[in-house]
């Protein structure tokens, strides 16, 4: 018969997000796995009373091995899964972070993740001298484990399904895959903790599932603390394989210090789409943030940004007077325009003269690459060539500091 999920009221700003991204579809929807083509989610999509007021949206599919269906309207939405052995609430998450991957891969507002799996203060208890309570019993062993080795010194927020754990600590090498906003929130709860517990090295550990929110905190050689007033042990008896689960799968490469890095033999190399206009750097297989495109000049400004790119070329050869640029050569000083002539010039009798007919080819291509540096800059090269080298060079700086985790997806 399967299992239903209603989803509940405080997704609703989800919910809003995952329509759009349905009727953006138009029809079906395919997600795979990039390096294996392996079918991660594949949907077809109906969309009634289209016309008159709120639609009724339909997806039917798999995802996964799951056959599911999420059915939304204007009073509610549901998801289903036709087995009786899988957590419907857990897979419509799932649902949502691959709706979620796909409207990333459409340059498409990502999702708030922060609004729904991350702490909502207004939710938590607050803490005073006499709530928290250490933990008794050996079932938290592993956990404990991975909260004192493997993720010691550092700072982390994993998110699978409904489940969530973020784990802060002040003197943390790595906060980046923390909601900058909510920091100043941890750091009050450690204070709290500090002045009622006197625990000046205490870890502060909030897991989530669904709604339901715990503050927890972790001290060396002690254990783990609970809240005593808000069922925080009932949930961790019952939630923390999840929790184990999320802590385990953290990969080493985000967790290691910079000794590891220089002692290491990285493997990182730009990989083409399908298309050869979108190049990933992928470092030890992993695939990271950055990435090179191609781009199409057009306007009055593309010789000029073209011959700007030019003089800071690296020729691949040099004949006599002849600089050679991945097979296009080029008298010094670079002559753009007489590569391309016409460009950037209005057309004659043109009834639109700033824009060229339908007819005209695309202007010729650049090469922009992006991230490393927080999407803070687009770096633009006149050849892929140029630009893979230097973007390498790039990665290897990086490499070198020990911040290759600060670029590498999680």
């Amino acid at each position: 018969m399967g299992k239903i999920y209603h989803v509940d009221g405080y997704l609703e700003p989800m919910v809003a997000v995952l329509r759009d991204t349905l009727i953006y579809c138009d029809g079906s929807l395919r997600v795979e796995q990039v390096e294996d083509g392996t079918r991660e989610l594949v949907v077809e999509i109906e969309v009634e009373g289209e016309g008159a007021g709120t639609p009724v949206i339909t997806a039917k599919g798999t995802m996964r091995s799951l056959v599911i269906t999420f059915r939304s309207g204007a009073e509610r939405s549901s998801f289903s899964v036709e087995s009786d052995d899988d957590d419907a609430e857990d897979a419509f998450h799932e649902f949502a972070m691959r709706l979620n991957f796909f409207r990333k891969s459409k340059r498409l507002p990502p999702l708030d993740y922060n609004r729904f799996y991350d702490i909502d203060r207004e939710e938590v208890p607050p803490l005073t001298a006499d709530n928290y309570s250490l933990f008794q019993g050996a079932y938290l062993d592993k956990f404990l484990d991975l909260l004192d080795k493997k993720t010691r010194g550092i700072s982390i927020w994993n998110t699978g399904g409904k489940y969530s754990i973020i784990r802060y600590s002040e003197n943390a090498r790595i906060t980046k895959y923390l909601c900058r906003e909510n920091i100043p929130v941890y750091q009050s709860f450690l204070e709290d903790f500090r002045r009622f517990y006197g625990f000046t090295d205490a870890a502060f550990v909030f897991c989530r599932r669904g709604k339901e929110q715990h503050v927890f905190f972790h001290v060396k050689g002690k254990g783990l603390y609970h809240n005593t007033q808000d069922k925080s042990l009932e949930f961790m008896e019952d939630a923390y394989p999840y929790m184990e689960m999320l802590l385990d799968s953290i990969q080493d490469y985000l967790l290691e210090g910079r000794e590891w890095w220089e002692d290491s033999k990285p493997v990182y190399e730009y990989r083409p789409d399908k298309t050869g206009k979108r190049y990933t750097l992928y470092f030890n297989d992993m695939p990271t943030e950055m990435l090179i495109n191609a781009v199409s000049m057009m306007g009055p400004d593309s010789l000029r940004i073209m011959a700007d790119l030019a003089r800071n070329e690296e020729p691949s050869s040099v004949s006599g007077s002849t600089k050679t640029y991945t097979g296009v050569g080029l008298p010094p000083p670079p002559n753009v325009a007489a590569l391309f002539p016409g460009m950037g010039q209005a057309i004659p009798n043109s009834a639109k003269p700033n824009l060229p007919p339908p007819y005209m080819n695309r202007g010729p291509i650049i090469w922009v690459a992006e991230g490393g540096d927080g999407g803070k800059t687009m770096r633009p090269y006149l050849t892929l060539n140029t630009a893979i080298k230097k973007e390498l060079g790039y990665v290897d700086r990086i490499f070198k500091s020990g911040n290759i985790a600060t670029i590498v997806k999680s």
